[in-house]
């Protein structure tokens, strides 16, 4: 492999490690949102069932939200 072929190798290295940081970094601040809402919706009375319809997550995943707040 030739210089400019290793460069053009390591620039799209970098680049697809960016976009994945990019994802890691969205998921995570999706999640954050998803617990506050979670969290935000029970503490004003809305049922389980209520939260898993309106924010989509499984009703263990909500539970564990509220447990970890």
């Amino acid at each position: 492999m030739g210089v400019i072929e290793a460069a053009r190798w390591e620039r799209e290295e970098a680049k697809q490690e960016g976009i994945e940081e990019g994802r890691k970094e969205e998921r995570h601040r999706y999640e954050k949102e998803r617990a506050t809402l979670v969290k935000f919706l029970h503490g004003n009375g809305v049922a389980i069932d209520g939260i898993v319809a309106s924010t989509g997550p499984p009703e263990e995943v909500a539970y564990r939200l509220l447990e970890e707040g």
